[in-house]
């Protein structure tokens, strides 16, 4: 990283594509932020797609956490001047990265997104265009496609109601944490909770935290697709309920002063919903717990939403395609 600034030594700036001191004349608008570990085999996708977008104005940070695959290579071949890449060969997780992300960037706002999404053209844009239009914003995400790993959509699902009271807010995120277009201002007051007890729900925690002190509003149209894979689903669901349990009785986080009646309704609630988790998992019901969550698209919706997918899976990225520049 920089030789000065305020994650010092973190980070070596022989590691970079370029010297991170070298600040451009003008400093992009947005900044797109991708902690990897171990995405050899989607990153190139995800890469695809931010340089898909119809929305030019933009800086990539790409944060290696540690990969010991090809991450760091795939990284390292892309040559545009609006990408860094930054690796120190430490494991730290989601919260600690995403955390330097917001300090590193040079843009106003930051935008979310991890190593397997793939961005719809017009994400950016929109997002960005949003937040023009509403300066009492600080958060938008969107709708998104959940996709499998063959990259086969398997639905759209949306946001549409914002939380109504605490209790809500914990059960119910306002927003799809990788669809997030956030003011970078808001992200450093608002770091993300880099302890272990958050881990695997540190977005969960975040919009619970700043429930009632910030705004977080959703665009209805989907403007990612997320890889959601039926083999992880339980393993994901349990670790991350797991995690809203702890934050709300362990350690010293913000989440435990929230009211004591609260908290309980919470675990209550959540325990419920394990309950139900396992049960599907236990008969077979694996796919159900994707399926769920999801809305189907008609024959229409689904044709256009296949076709802006290949579309971004044609796109050249300049180093990792000979022939792009």
């Amino acid at each position: 990283m920089s030789g000065t600034g305020p994650l010092d030594g973190a980070l070596s700036p022989r590691d970079s594509l370029r010297d991170p001191l070298s600040t451009p004349a003008r400093s992009p608008r947005v900044t797109i932020g991708i902690s990897v570990y171990n995405a050899a085999e989607t990153l190139p996708l995800t890469l695809r797609s931010v340089f898909c977008q119809t929305f030019a104005d933009w800086e990539l940070l790409l944060v290696d956490d540690g990969s010991t695959d090809e991450s760091v290579e795939i990284m390292r071949s892309v040559k545009d001047a609006r990408v860094r890449v930054f690796v120190d060969g430490e494991h730290k997780t989601t919260a600690p990265r995403a955390n330097e992300i917001d300090l590193l960037a040079r843009g106003s706002l930051v935008a979310r997104m991890d190593a397997d999404d793939i961005m719809h053209p017009d994400r950016l844009k929109k997002q960005v265009d949003y937040l023009q239009a509403h300066p009492e914003v600080d958060v938008v995400g969107t709708a998104m496609y959940s996709i499998n790993p063959a990259q086969q959509i398997q639905g759209w699902r949306s946001i549409n109601q914002r939380p109504a009271s605490e209790f809500a807010a914990g059960m119910r995120v306002p927003v799809i944490h990788g669809t997030v277009v956030a003011r970078t201002a808001w992200f450093i007051r608002n770091r993300y909770d880099e302890s272990a007890y958050a881990r695997r729900c540190e977005d969960a925690e975040l919009w619970f935290r700043t429930y009632g002190t910030s705004v977080v509003r959703s665009l209805s149209e989907p403007l990612l697709f997320v890889t959601e894979d039926v083999r992880n689903t339980m393993r994901k669901l349990r670790s991350s309920n797991k995690g809203r349990l702890k934050i709300m009785f362990l350690g010293k986080g913000e989440v435990r002063k929230k009211q004591l009646s609260v908290r309980l309704a919470l675990a209550a609630a959540i325990c419920l919903k394990m309950a139900f988790y396992e049960l599907c998992w236990a008969v077979g019901a694996r796919q159900y717990l994707i399926d769920r969550r999801n809305q189907r698209l008609d024959t229409a919706q689904a044709a256009a939403a296949a076709h802006t997918l290949e579309e971004v899976l044609r796109c050249p990225v300049p180093g990792l395609d000979p022939a792009a520049r």
